[in-house]
């Protein structure tokens, strides 16, 4: 432990192999603890860097890499039509995510990103010569709730983040 001016740091080195070399690479987390007992964390990540420990050599082949689904994809419908002297065009789209693996949990039980899939539509009027354009659009239209990452802390603090909860969107464009 480390004293400065009334405040107490702990680092910790946590380390993650490179699955090509072999070699570990270390990220620092640093916790601060005033000695008003108020705390603040720090979480930086220096990629690159290596740690002095020895490497495992361990073959990583076929084990899931965090934050990567299985499988994802798209489908999508286009619909083109001339409307008061001007394109319109409407476009519907679902988008599948299946589910991941948080790498910064410690309890097994919610270290996965359950899959989703998002609707998102989009209407666009374009006035002739593409002069200018108004659209209107709603992503993540059924409001799904999902999230996109969660870690979990030694020290007792969970962290979340979920995506977007239902947006609608106006645009106006113009070329000159």
């Amino acid at each position: 432990m480390e004293v400065l001016h009334g405040l107490h740091h702990h680092r910790v080195l946590a380390g993650q192999v490179d699955a090509q070399t072999g070699e570990q690479v270390g990220a620092d987390h640093l916790l601060a603890a005033r000695e008003q007992d108020e705390v603040e964390a720090f979480v930086g990540a220096h990629p690159g860097r290596r740690t002095q420990r020895p490497s495992t050599r361990r073959d990583l082949s076929g084990l899931p890499l965090p934050l990567t689904p299985k499988s994802s994809g798209s489908v999508w419908l286009d619909h083109n039509a001339v409307v008061a002297g001007g394109q319109l065009r409407s476009h519907v789209e679902y988008n599948y995510r299946s589910s991941v693996i948080f790498p910064l949990t410690l309890d097994q039980v919610n270290n996965k990103g359950e899959g989703y899939g998002l609707v998102n539509a989009t209407l666009r009027w374009t006035a002739a010569k593409d002069a200018w354009y108004v659209q209107a659009g709603v992503l993540n239209a059924t409001d799904k709730l999902y999230r996109t990452m969660r870690a979990d802390y030694i020290f007792g603090g969970v962290v979340e983040s979920f995506g977007a909860p239902r947006t609608y969107e106006v645009r106006i464009g113009f070329k000159y």
